[in-house]
């Protein structure tokens, strides 16, 4: 295996793709506009995140029954800081069952992101 991708349609791209820059920080890979239309893929540790704007080539449909998952060694602070930027959120931060510390936000595009910290190891 070379690498993991997910790619997301986005019928809102420029607030979608600002929300993964700015609120995120995540880094920029590559960036495309061409006549297939415009795209970015941010690094994300070993995996991509490619966003790809709404078009005739890639139709838009929220996504359903899909949640990403990205681990953060400190998710406390970047709750506060997401609640203080006004991001949507889904699932207020609370130690989970299964061992994890973590919450649930909303991207624009309609995708679901689970930020979490392990507690425990198995």
């Amino acid at each position: 295996m070379v690498d993991f991708r997910v790619a997301t349609v986005a019928d809102n791209y420029d607030a979608t793709v600002a929300f993964y820059q700015d609120a995120l920080g995540l880094t920029t890979a590559a960036t495309w506009d061409d006549p297939d239309g415009r795209g970015v893929m941010f690094s994300v540790n070993n995996a991509i995140l490619e966003v790809l704007e709404a078009n005739e080539h890639h139709p838009f449909s929220a996504p359903v029954g899909v949640v990403v998952g990205i681990e953060y060694n400190d998710v406390d602070e970047l709750y506060e800081r997401m609640k203080r930027s006004g991001i949507h959120i889904e699932e207020t931060i609370a130690d989970r069952p299964w061992g994890d510390r973590s919450f649930l936000v909303l991207a624009p595009n309609g995708l679901k992101l689970s930020f979490f910290k392990v507690l425990t190891e198995s």
